[in-house]
């Protein structure tokens, strides 16, 4: 992603842009900074929480909060600080609160409190269920959907990982290895997943790649 970096430094942020009538970098510093026509707002102190930082950038969803557990793509999430909030409502709605996941491992969730302003971690309910990606998951489903189960909930999905495991396991010992070269069937291809902080202490390979992506190319970008 340099040449995002480098484009957006080098080239976007210096060049003029019609609605504005100059370039963004000049309309920075003349904001922080001030010209003849009036003071700036001085520079903003840089943020010194790296988690929060990271966890704002992560994709979310919102969910109310009910008495046992908060669902999520099927699989449920609890701990005690959600209790507070359980069946919170907003008039005559229910209230919906910000939970926020890193999709390299969705066994942790990230809750939003509104009322400390910080992020808290909430495992699995049942936390005796392995950590996955956000594309295990998604894989998980689609083959419990191509087997045809009317069940895509949590036990039918972890159900199914177990089993893959397993045959993964099997295949890789019945494979006899020699000098780099393969005596019998290969075991499946596994690409390890970048483990997020949550799970760094446990070590395995996912079931399921996450998508590769292909080269990417510089596009347009439209002039504010």
């Amino acid at each position: 992603m340099q040449w995002l970096t480098d484009y957006i430094v080098c080239v976007y942020h210096v060049k003029q842009h019609r609605k504005i009538g100059t370039s963004p970098l000049q309309r920075w510093t003349t904001g922080v900074f001030g010209d003849e026509h009036g003071a700036g707002i001085g520079m903003i102190a840089r943020p010194t929480d790296q988690e929060r930082i990271r966890l704002d950038f992560m994709p979310f969803v919102k969910r109310t909060i009910r008495p046992i557990s908060v669902a999520i793509d099927g699989n449920h999430y609890y701990d005690a600080v959600l209790r507070r909030f359980i069946g919170a409502s907003e008039g005559s709605r229910k209230r919906t609160f910000i939970f926020r996941r890193d999709p390299r491992d969705v066994s942790v969730v990230y809750f939003w409190d509104p009322e400390l302003q910080r992020y808290s971690g909430i495992p699995y309910r049942n936390t005796t269920h392995p950590s996955i990606s956000i594309w295990e998951l998604r894989e998980l489903r689609r083959r419990l959907h191509q087997i045809g189960s009317s069940k895509t909930d949590e036990d039918a999905i972890f159900e199914v990982y177990a089993r893959l495991r397993e045959r993964e396991a099997r295949a890789a010992t019945e494979t006899k290895w020699d000098g780099g070269h393969v005596h019998g069937a290969a075991p499946p291809t596994i690409v390890a997943s970048e483990p997020s902080a949550a799970r760094a202490t446990e070590s395995r390979e996912p079931m399921v790649p996450a998508p590769a992506l292909g080269d990417i190319e510089p596009y347009e970008i439209e002039e504010l």
